[in-house]
């Protein structure tokens, strides 16, 4: 088996056995596979983050969404009170959610396809932290309201302003109930990127707007260069990777193509960390078959930002 620079049979071959092996462990026992895994949905570089950092990265992220739909960080009081709301892709803490509960949304719908929230030592610390950052008691007081017991939060969710679902797809699955659809790091790993399109402009109102960061990097699964995942077939890369939630290597030319297709008109498509000229061309002459067509330009684009309307 070829890797991107060189012949490299017995290393590669071991790693495509052992990710195969463990794909059925997460096709068939797939929250044993993330807890094993201790997956976030933060991504890797999240690891070791003490609980205060991690409740100001969910901070940062709600201001993150404000500066992209042109919102003042000032308006933060003001802008999200009584918006309905859907979260892809949550992660182990609904930190997004639960801040915009706290910040006066009607309903925060955080749906996944697989079952990473949890509400364990750490991420009770990280809830606490999240009551701190918010500006005021009222505020504080409906993010406590969102558990069974207000301010136990080891009590679990009520069935308040804040809901989790899991479904196989990952999925919503319901028709003009939100306003408003984010997500962070969440559409690089879906299996089917035009159903979810098509998932999100089905639960938007006319008129309703989304938000999305798209991390297209390999998130670990690069050898020597940061696009080399993509010279893998893509036959392969599924019986690999296809049951664990790793990015599913759809560029950003698809994006382009797809969403207007779902029926969302895209307002912004902003890109945030390329590849270098270097990196795209040592690795164009490797690419698998599905690659070769997409332009250097769309290939060195490691992470953007979607803004979408529904028409």
């Amino acid at each position: 088996m070829q890797s991107a620079y060189a012949y490299r049979p017995i290393r590669d071959s071991l790693r495509v056995v052992r990710a195969i092996a463990t794909n059925q462990l997460a096709r068939v026992w797939p929250r044993a596979y993330m807890r094993l895994t201790s997956e976030t949905g933060r991504g890797p570089d999240s690891a070791g983050d003490t609980a205060e950092e991690t409740a100001r990265y969910f901070l940062e992220s709600v201001y993150e969404y404000m500066d992209q739909l042109g919102v003042a960080r000032s308006e933060v009081g003001t802008f999200w009170k009584g918006r309905r709301i859907l979260e892809y892709g949550p992660g182990d803490t609904p930190g997004v959610a639960l801040l915009l509960a706290g910040l006066g949304a009607q309903s925060v719908l955080c749906v996944d396809r697989f079952a990473l929230v949890r509400f364990d030592d750490y991420q009770q610390s990280v809830i606490a932290a999240l009551c701190k950052l918010l500006p005021d008691d009222a505020a504080r007081d409906r993010l406590r309201g969102c558990f069974r017991e207000p301010g136990n939060f080891a009590s679990g969710l009520a069935d308040g302003a804040v809901s989790y679902f899991v479904t196989q797809s990952g999925l919503l699955g319901r028709t003009a109930v939100v306003d408003m659809v984010i997500s962070r790091a969440v559409l690089e790993h879906v299996d089917d990127l035009p159903a979810t399109l098509r998932d999100m402009t089905a639960a938007l109102v006319n008129g309703g707007v989304a938000a999305h960061k798209v991390d297209l990097r390999s998130h670990g699964l690069h050898r020597m260069n940061r696009l080399d995942f993509l010279t893998w077939p893509d036959w392969l890369w599924r019986l690999m990777f296809s049951g664990k939630g790793v990015p599913n290597r759809v560029r950003v030319d698809r994006y382009r193509v797809e969403a207007p297709r779902a029926g969302l008109v895209l307002q912004k498509l902003e890109v945030c960390e390329r590849a270098t000229q270097d990196e795209v061309a040592q690795i164009h002459p490797h690419l698998a078959r599905e690659f070769v067509d997409i332009t250097k330009e769309d290939l060195a684009w490691l992470s953007f930002w979607m803004v979408c309307r529904r028409a």
